[in-house]
């Protein structure tokens, strides 16, 4: 016979179960292990992924505060597995049974699989949910549950101590008279009124706290007086209060906690147009400063800490020379290091366990650069909602030095969820309204996410920094959210492209020269024309306008690094009109460069003969060389000593080769060694998905419903879910991206471990700095952290991966 929940499933259309596929993709791409597993064959094969424990708890953390109160009544009211009448539900909540948020709530429950009406209307709900709602609303479980193995002798005691009448020897009847006792409530808050002190105030904290408790041998007086009237019972080892008690003792006016709308405050008008162009502003100023960011990494790497990271100092020097606070300097490297512009450089003098030293601008910041304004903005964006680093939450909270950058965090866990929350939030406000201040939608952000709670911090204090985040990428303005903010919560990259580039225009190829000796650029400058300004001026300021200064030594340095004076004259007189001091300016600093000249040489010729001189530069070898005379005895070659020596040799010339000092060259075979490995290359992380897009889902969905439509058969559907394949990141990527510290020998040893689920000695490195070594049995690579059972632990740790410093197998 079928579950109720595959009856249920059987009876949806297409586009409903395609609906709880997208919204629940743990069901089509389940794994086993690492390993992603095919889409369910049939509707029973779903029913029974749906209910998994993984899948549940995902979707779970995707549910308001509405979704989790009427789960938890829902389980209380069904403790043994019995489905819910509707109009009970609402019975206990004091609604009707058609209120609109009730409605809207189950509705929103029934789309992830988390609670199902049967044909009449009772509710189900999964029975693996019972593990994260162990005592629904506070309540222990019921007096028939905590009394069904009391001997009748203990039972006939309560009620009598109850106040009630002796039910006699059957223990039924002592039993059902304990459970009518405890039922009534306001005889229950009578009894409890007459109990001692400390009584009393156990049975109140209880009732208004957790219903369990460990007997304290030092209130030993008070629980046994609340024992023997059946107010608390033994569970084991721990004291448990009866639901019915806890429900008396909370008042006749309790009811179940049910909040159907989010606790906004009262939004304040946003002027209109001012979305747009305060987004205008802000995505405008991101650019320039990430450029400015990555401009100063550029320059100079960023060096890491001992313990991993890039610390305070660090960034307050990357924050001075891109002119940010160190806070936005630690956020903009942070989301550029997510976009594969900044990757860690390592120092491979010492052996296998490789360190970061430190962070550097890769091959794809040049590419960046090169895009339009909006092409550069978007790039980084698309990464902001998934970025786990809370970048401006400083404070580290003991798992790491306050400050760093690039360091692991638990508080990182929940940074994208609650920033989910906090876009969800924003894009339910009605249009020309916002929230008042970024401390307001704390509250609001917990009703959207409220099992998202930071390990260490106050999520309220989280959010308000993950609003800054919003507000400095033009996603989050006058309290709402922008049509850039709208773009990029949808996920539809052409919207995100289109407006980004109605908000910002194309890069400035000009430039305004002035007399007095600076340039301005109005506007975001292409990377030729940065390019050109940065080699011969100085960058004075950034923002709507940059402006930068000419002056002797950085017309010098132009000079010095190749440029002749009549090509930078050309240059930059094609990107605006030179004034005459410039002019003036290049040309007196021209006049007094290169008067002396350096030319690079890889060794040098001397001989006492003229003749033999004269003889080599006329042979065909050595000529080959480029051999330059400076003196009549003396050439220059711009190959090195090895080469020069051969090609002399091999013309039939006898030169002896001497050291820096003029002593003889001695060489000494060098002893064979292995080549070095290369580094290893960057894997770029894909974008985190199923692989399951809305025509995918229906294609599924009609497979298991067995239904077919004129305009896609069930054999087309069975032809396209075949070919339907994970799209999950495999371990070894993983490995790769994250595992900084290893180099590729090592990461391939790791890799191949976790595959063949070999065990494998890691040295770590934890938050404080200190190393240690673990024996791992690897179970599995989730994100960034290598989860294993650890033998003499006897128990199952992550490790970052960033953290592993070497391998070895065992």
């Amino acid at each position: 016979m079928a579950s109720p929940l595959v009856r249920w499933l059987a009876g949806r259309s297409p586009e409903q179960l395609a609906g709880i596929l997208l919204r629940r993709p743990d069901s089509v791409h389940a794994t086993t292990g690492s390993r992603p597993a095919a889409p369910p064959a049939d509707l029973p094969a779903l029913a029974e992924r749906l209910q998994r424990p993984a899948g549940l708890e995902a979707a779970l953390h995707t549910q308001p505060q509405p979704s989790h109160e009427l789960l938890g009544l829902l389980i209380h009211l069904g403790r043994r597995r019995r489905p819910v009448p509707r109009a009970t539900l609402a019975h206990h909540l004091g609604l009707p049974a058609a209120d609109p948020g009730l409605t809207g709530a189950l509705d929103r429950l029934a789309a992830f699989a988390l609670a199902w009406p049967d044909h009449d209307g009772a509710l189900h709900v999964p029975g693996e949910l019972i593990r994260w709602f162990p005592h629904p609303l506070g309540l222990g479980a019921d007096a028939a549950r905590l009394y069904r193995e009391t001997p009748a002798e203990r039972l006939r005691q309560i009620v009598v101590a109850l106040g009630r009448p002796d039910p006699g020897p059957r223990r039924d009847d002592a039993h059902a008279a304990v459970c009518a006792a405890l039922g009534d409530a306001a005889a229950v808050r009578d009894l409890a009124d007459t109990a001692p002190p400390d009584t009393r105030d156990l049975l109140h904290a209880m009732a208004a706290g957790s219903p369990v408790a460990t007997p304290d041998p030092a209130r030993s007086a008070a629980q046994d007086w609340a024992v023997s009237r059946g107010l608390l019972a033994f569970s084991g080892w721990r004291l448990e209060m009866p639901a019915e008690v806890a429900t008396a003792l909370r008042g006749p006016d309790w009811a179940p906690p049910f909040t159907p709308e989010p606790p906004l405050p009262a939004p304040v008008p946003v002027p209109a147009g001012a979305l747009a162009s305060e987004s205008a502003a802000a995505a405008h100023t991101a650019v320039q400063s990430a450029n400015a960011l990555l401009d100063a990494v550029a320059a100079t790497p960023a060096a890491t800490l001992k313990t991993g990271g890039v610390g305070t100092r660090e960034l307050t020097r990357l924050g001075k020379a891109a002119g940010l606070p160190p806070a936005e300097a630690r956020f903009w490297l942070v989301l550029a290091h997510a976009a594969g512009l900044v990757a860690a450089v390592h120092d491979r003098s010492v052996g296998h366990g490789m360190d970061p030293v430190h962070y550097a601008v890769t091959g794809a910041h040049a590419r960046w650069q090169r895009l339009s304004p909006a092409g550069r903005l978007t790039a980084l964006l698309r990464h902001w909602p998934a970025l786990a680093p809370a970048a401006l939450a400083a404070h580290r909270g003991g798992f790491g030095p306050a400050g760093a950058a690039l360091v692991p965090h638990p508080v990182d866990a929940v940074a994208p969820r609650l920033k989910a929350g906090l876009l969800d939030l924003l894009a339910a406000l009605p249009e020309g309204v916002g929230l008042p201040a970024p401390f307001a939608a704390g509250p609001a952000v917990g009703w959207h996410r409220p099992l998202d709670r930071p390990v260490t911090g106050d999520r309220d204090e989280l959010v308000v920094q993950l609003w800054e985040e919003g507000r400095l990428c033009g996603v989050i303005a006058h309290g709402a959210l922008t049509p850039l903010g709208r773009a990029l919560r949808s996920g539809t990259g052409d919207d995100l492209d289109r407006i980004a580039g109605e908000l910002l225009p194309d890069a400035v190829t000009t430039a305004l020269f002035q007399n007095d000796l600076t340039v301005v650029v109005p506007g975001i400058p292409d990377a030729d024309l940065a390019a050109l300004l940065d080699s011969c001026a100085d960058r004075e300021s950034r923002g709507s306008a940059g402006t930068w200064r000419f002056t002797a030594a950085s017309v010098r340095r132009a000079l010095d690094d190749g440029h002749r004076a009549e090509d930078l004259r050309a240059a930059l007189s094609a990107v605006g009109r030179l004034p005459q001091a410039l002019d003036y300016l290049i040309t007196d600093v021209a006049r007094r460069h290169g008067h002396v000249r350096v030319r690079p040489a890889g060794c040098v010729l001397h001989t006492d003969d003229p003749a033999l001189v004269t003889e080599i530069l006329s042979t065909r070898g050595p000529a080959a060389l480029g051999l330059t005379s400076v003196a009549p005895t003396v050439l220059v070659s711009p190959a090195g000593v090895g080469e020069t020596l051969a090609v002399l040799r091999a013309a039939g010339f006898a030169p002896a080769g001497e050291d820096a000092t003029g002593g003889p060259l001695i060489r000494r075979p060098a002893p064979a060694a292995a080549a070095e490995a290369g580094p290893a290359p960057r894997v770029v992380a894909p974008i985190r998905d199923h692989g399951l897009g809305a025509d995918d889902a229906l294609h599924l969905a009609t497979l298991l419903l067995g239904a077919a439509t004129p305009a896609d058969p069930v054999e087309e559907a069975r032809r396209k879910i075949a070919a339907l394949r994970p799209r999950s990141r495999p371990a070894d990527e993983e490995i790769a991206l994250h595992a900084e510290r290893l180099d590729g020998a090592a990461r391939a040893t790791l890799a191949a471990c976790v595959r063949e689920r070999r065990s494998v000695y890691i040295e770590y490195v934890n938050a404080g700095g200190r190393r240690y070594t673990r024996l791992v049995e690897p179970v599995a690579v989730d994100g960034e952290f290598l989860v294993g059972w650890v033998p003499p632990l006897s128990e199952e740790v992550s490790f970052a991966l960033g953290r592993i410093v070497s391998v070895a197998p065992e």
